[in-house]
């Protein structure tokens, strides 16, 4: 079999541009994924502080909140910019506001999170003393947001304060604003805290009443990536295979033999 060296020639231009497309796709599809906040989850690891409530005094739990894929609008009490050595908040405490934390989950929890429609009280706040503070629930304390003791006490907010954190790259939540998913996403890893490191749940009623306290050993941050993420990515991948096999399968006399 003699192969004719012009087609072979051709042969390769095709598969060089071919490349590139696949390339530029890929590369498309990349911006896309960077362009899109994916969420982020927070889970806290934490010692029970006592017995009650379905906890047990020196055992471990988990807490996991998991971010709305963006967030976008600021409520009028938010900060529009961060600035070093200033209290800095993302906050959800408007009906207006997108929701700021829409799961939770752990083996810390019961029941099922449901962001409040009217009354939202959550937020990510730092101080300018790079102490770190998270609350997930409502400012109406006679409402309850889903969650529960392991015994089936109703919760109105989860509250995990105080938390001195050394996030990197950049500890600090300093420039422009950014929504907390791309901040966060941009910063993935297992932290550990230093004192004062509580974790508080609050049942209904008078303001919020102490259910179970527990003390937070470590903070794991991670990025979880949206089904429609990976489909652009993998739409991008087979439509660029496709378009190579036309081009193929299109090309007259590719290979000839003598």
């Amino acid at each position: 079999m003699k192969l004719h060296y012009s087609t072979l020639g051709l042969v390769t231009d095709t598969l060089t541009t071919t490349g590139k497309f696949l390339l530029s796709l890929l590369t498309c599809a990349a911006l896309i994924n960077s362009a899109w906040a994916d969420p982020v989850t927070f889970t806290f690891t934490a010692t029970a502080n006592a017995t009650g409530q379905g906890y047990t005094l020196g055992a471990s739990y988990n807490f996991s909140f998991t971010t709305g894929a963006s967030y976008a609008t600021l409520s009028t009490l938010s900060q529009s910019t961060f600035t070093a050595g200033s209290n800095n908040y993302w906050k959800n405490f408007s009906t207006a506001d997108s929701a700021l934390f829409v799961s939770a989950s752990g083996n810390g929890l019961g029941g099922t999170f449901v962001p409040s429609a009217t009354n939202p009280s959550s937020y990510i706040f730092q101080n300018g003393l790079g102490g770190s503070d998270f609350i997930i629930g409502t400012t109406n304390t006679s409402q309850t947001v889903g969650m529960t003791t392991l015994s089936g006490t109703p919760l109105s907010y989860f509250n995990a304060g105080g938390l001195s954190l050394s996030l990197s790259p950049g500890g600090a939540y300093t420039g422009s604003f950014v929504d907390p998913t791309t901040y966060f996403a941009a910063r993935p890893g297992v932290y550990a805290v230093t004192s004062p490191n509580p974790l508080q749940l609050y049942g209904l009623g008078g303001g919020g009443s102490l259910l179970a306290g527990f003390t937070v050993n470590q903070l794991t941050i991670s990025a979880i990536p949206e089904p429609s993420t990976s489909a652009a990515i993998a739409g991008a991948a087979m439509l660029g295979l496709a378009v190579w096999r036309r081009r193929r399968q299109s090309k007259p006399g590719a290979i000839t033999a003598a």
